[in-house]
């Protein structure tokens, strides 16, 4: 479709009816048209409150009134404007989104990248995706990915696991817990090693039945808990002090049936001021070792600017629910890929190199789940080959001993 040969009462006119072609349908974009050429409209700029370091363009046309008579008109042509030229800035942004967002998100902790990476895939999948934090004591890493994910995703609902979790009716009101409040979302319960065996009887109908229920007399209270879960849990000494499989494990306070709520874990140590003072990082960052190569882990350390502004934010939200929404396929051809790396890691089990066994139907519904949710990240509509890799990369993090 092309703009109609009409005189153009300004140059501002003329651009904006360009970029409202863009975004526009056929049918929205007529109606523009008409109302501008019949003098009933004029247009003025609005921007998005982002910076250039996300877009390029941040200003898109808006409509308002000559004339009266045309206002339901009006209301409809800018909201279809705005979404419209949202939908451009967010696949504008697409191509640098995973640098952006983990640039945005626990800046305060140094590399652990692939948790970061994980958490951000974890919030663009709709199915289940639980992912668990190990790691010393008194290390501030849990709070802050908890802490962190509030800013850059809405749906969060965050506690501790003996917090009220559930649903309840008192003088005929209904209460909702922080499960419920994490419909669509995701429930952050800190210590997760603390939780009571009420509440994890609680999380596991949540999770199998996708609601929960409670009765008071002749009323029926029910919610909706299509839920995903980050939890953190400590260590059960001060601190890791091995990385061997067997030691480390003797650390974990979390038993075995609770373990097998979450599809992810991750286990990681502070590193000790004589084990970082060679290094070339000041001693004030927090620097976390995923138990892997200190040295790669150290070539990755970015410095992250503090002044996030609140736009930046909010427009990183919006782009990860829209993301989150995306129509994405997973390519059938790539599933030789998928079955070649659970054979990997089971050769790695084999060598002593793992915390746990992999499970190998769960790993193959993970890895399609996290190479999906990596698709979604970058808007793609098919999963590809590199999606599949971030995806191992991931997963093996969660196992491997180096």
């Amino acid at each position: 479709m092309k703009i109609s040969k009409i005189l153009f009462k300004s140059k501002k006119d003329k651009i904006c009816l360009r970029i409202a072609l863009e975004v526009l349908g056929n049918i929205d974009y007529t109606a523009l048209e008409k109302l501008y050429y019949d003098g009933y409209i004029a247009f003025n700029f609005s921007y998005l409150n982002v910076g250039k370091n996300f877009l390029k363009d941040n200003y898109y046309p808006q409509v308002f009134m000559l004339r009266n008579g045309v206002l339901d008109k009006v209301t409809k042509i800018n909201s279809e404007l705005k979404k419209g030229f949202l939908r451009k800035a967010f696949r504008e942004f697409s191509n640098i989104s995973e640098r952006a967002i983990l640039e945005h998100y626990a800046t305060n902790v140094k590399g652990l990248d692939t948790i970061k990476k994980a958490i951000l895939l974890q919030i663009l999948t709709q199915k289940d995706l639980n992912i668990l934090i190990v790691s010393d004591r008194d290390s501030e890493i849990k709070n802050e990915f908890i802490e962190s994910l509030k800013k850059i995703y809405p749906i969060v609902s965050e506690g501790t696991p003996n917090d009220f979790l559930g649903i309840k009716i008192e003088d005929k009101e209904t209460k909702i817990g922080l499960i419920p409040k994490a419909d669509n979302g995701i429930l952050a319960l800190k210590d997760f090693e603390l939780i009571s065996s009420e509440n994890l009887d609680l999380l596991k109908t949540a999770f199998d039945k996708k609601t929960i229920y409670t009765k008071s007399g002749k009323k029926i209270a029910s919610h909706d808990t299509r839920i995903k879960l980050l939890a953190t849990s400590n260590t059960k000494e001060k601190r890791f002090v091995s990385n061997k499989p067997e030691i480390v494990k003797e650390q974990i306070l979390i038993p075995d049936e609770s373990l097998n709520l979450f599809h992810i874990k991750f286990f990681c140590r502070e590193i000790e001021e004589k084990e970082s003072s060679s290094s070339s990082v000041p001693k004030q960052n927090i620097i976390i070792d995923d138990f892997k190569n200190e040295s790669e882990m150290n070539q990755k350390l970015a410095h992250h600017s503090e002044n996030r502004t609140e736009e930046e934010m909010n427009f990183i939200q919006d782009y990860l629910l829209y993301a989150e929404s995306f129509d994405t396929s997973f390519n059938v051809r790539l599933k030789e890929s998928v079955v070649g790396f659970v054979e990997r890691l089971n050769e790695a089990y084999n060598e002593n190199k793992f915390l746990f066994k992999p499970d190998e139907k769960l790993l193959v519904k993970v890895l399609i789940r996290l190479a999906e949710a990596n698709a979604k990240l970058y808007l793609r509509s098919e999963v590809r080959k590199e999606d599949i890799i971030e995806a191992e990369k991931i997963i093996a993090s969660s196992f491997l001993m180096n």
